[in-house]
C-alpha cells in the first residue's frame, strides 16, 4: 500500500483521482472517485492501492475561509508537500460559467504519468489545466453536496498531430484526449482553415474511434489509436451510396418537415431546380437568430434564382413563429420544430447551436455547414460565386 502525504489542513476537502491509462473524460471531468473529510484522515495520510502507482493524477480541492484551495501531485509522487498551491476566490467556480478565455488565463501544469505501452512502462508528461468547475451541468446534477461545492474540471492543452494523404488530397489529423479510447479525433483537407469563433463549422472535422468518415470519394471506419497514440487506424469500407452524415462534403437525407399548416413536405420538393438550398435552424427565442433576419432577407432578394431557403424554426409557440415571419416578411419557405421533442432533422443532424446555416447542393450534400453571421457570410461567398 501507499500513502498519499502532504493533504493540508483545511475546512473541507476532496481528494480525488483521474485515471489516464484507462479513464473516463469529457471536456470537464468531475472528480469524485474518492473523497474524505478534513476530520477523517490522521497525519495528513490517505491509503491508496499500488497498482495505480503513476498511471493516474491526484488532486486536492478544498476550502480555506474564502478561497478555494487546488493541489495537483503533479509529480506524481504521491506528496502534496512539493507541489504548487493554486488559490481561486470562492465565487471562481460559479462566475467563470465554461469562458475558455478565462481559462486560458489559468497556469499550464505539467504533469508527470506513466503508461503502459507492448508490456513497457513508458514515462510521459501532459500538459493540463485543473479549475474549480462547480457550475457545470453534470455537477449540479450530483446528490452530494461537498462534491458539488468541490468539483474541479480538467483541461487537456497537449495534442498529437500529423497528415494523411488519399489520393491526391492531404489532410491534417490532430489528437486530443485523456487515453487512445477516448480521444477526439479532428481530421481536415489541408486546403481548409479551422474558424478561430464559429466552433459549430470545426465539429465538421471532429470525429471518434468507430466513426465512418469519407475521404475523397472514398469511405472509411475509425478503426483504433496506437497505444502511445503514434498512430491512427481506417479501414477502408465498400463504397456505398446511400451514405448519409450531417458533416461538410457528405449528403443528407430527403428529409420530411411540418410547415407552418401542419402538411409535411421534403427538402426536394422546393424548387429543386436551383443551385442552392440553404437550411436556416432557428427560433424567435434565439437573439443572434433574429439579429440575422436582415441579412437572410437580402439573401433571398439578391440570390432568389440560386437558392431555396427553407427556415427550420425549433421553437416552443407555433404562433409566435408565425407572428415573427409575417411582421419581418420572411417570403420563403418554413418549417416547424417543437422545442419539446428533439427529434427527426434537429436530432438527425445533431444541431446544437443557433442559428446554424447548413447549405447544400442539388443532391443534398452539405456545402458548407456552420453557425453564426461568420458563416452566413461563407455561404453567401458560395452563391455569389454561382450567380456571377
Amino acid at each position: 500500500m501507499r500513502l498519499l502525504k502532504g493533504i493540508p489542513n483545511l475546512d473541507s476537502l476532496l481528494v480525488s483521482t483521474e485515471y489516464f491509462q484507462k479513464g473516463n473524460y469529457s471536456l470537464s471531468v468531475l472528480f469524485q472517485k474518492r473523497k474524505i473529510r478534513s476530520k477523517e484522515y490522521l497525519a495528513d495520510t490517505l491509503k491508496m492501492s499500488s497498482r495505480f502507482s503513476n498511471f493516474h493524477m491526484n488532486v486536492v480541492s478544498g476550502f480555506d475561509k474564502n478561497k478555494q484551495i487546488v493541489i495537483v501531485d503533479a509529480n506524481n509522487n504521491n506528496n502534496f508537500n512539493d507541489d504548487k498551491v493554486y488559490k481561486f476566490d470562492k465565487n471562481f467556480r460559479f462566475s467563470h460559467n465554461n469562458n475558455l478565455k478565462i481559462i486560458d488565463t489559468l497556469p499550464i501544469i505539467n504533469m508527470e504519468l506513466q503508461f503502459n505501452y507492448n508490456n513497457k512502462i513508458q514515462n510521459l508528461v501532459r500538459k493540463i489545466q485543473v479549475y474549480p468547475f462547480s457550475n457545470y451541468f453534470y455537477t449540479q446534477m450530483l446528490d452530494d453536496g461537498l462534491t458539488k461545492e468541490l468539483a474541479l474540471g480538467l483541461r487537456l492543452k497537449d495534442y498529437w498531430k500529423g497528415t494523411l494523404k488519399c489520393n491526391s488530397i492531404v489532410y491534417n489529423i490532430g489528437l486530443q484526449g485523456i487515453n487512445k479510447d477516448r480521444m477526439t479525433i479532428m481530421i481536415k483537407p489541408n486546403s481548409l482553415k479551422y474558424s478561430t469563433i464559429d466552433h459549430i463549422y470545426n465539429r465538421n472535422f471532429e470525429y471518434k474511434i468507430n466513426d465512418t468518415i469519407k475521404l475523397t470519394n472514398s469511405l472509411f471506419k475509425i478503426d483504433s489509436i496506437a497505444e502511445d497514440i503514434s498512430k491512427l487506424f481506417l479501414i477502408k469500407l465498400a463504397k456505398d451510396d446511400d451514405f448519409f452524415s450531417y458533416r461538410m462534403g457528405t449528403k443528407i437525407l430527403n428529409f420530411e418537415l411540418s410547415d407552418l399548416e401542419g402538411n409535411q413536405f421534403k427538402i426536394l420538393d422546393v424548387d429543386s431546380g436551383k443551385k442552392y438550398t440553404l437550411l436556416d435552424f432557428w427560433g424567435t427565442w434565439c437573439k443572434p437568430c433574429r439579429e440575422l433576419t436582415p441579412d437572410l432577407k437580402r439573401i433571398n432578394q439578391i440570390f432568389f434564382r440560386d437558392v431555396n431557403i427553407i427556415g427550420i424554426a425549433y421553437d416552443k409557440s407555433l404562433e409566435d413563429v408565425k407572428k415573427y415571419i409575417t411582421v419581418n416578411e420572411m417570403n420563403w419557405k418554413h418549417a416547424f420544430s417543437d422545442k419539446k421533442s428533439r427529434s427527426g432533422i434537429i436530432r438527425d443532424l445533431k444541431i446544437t447551436s443557433y442559428p446554424t446555416f447548413i447549405l447544400l447542393d442539388e443532391n443534398r450534400v452539405i456545402v458548407y455547414r456552420g453557425s453564426g453571421l461568420e458563416a452566413l457570410y461563407e455561404v453567401e461567398k458560395i452563391i455569389k460565386e454561382v450567380s456571377n
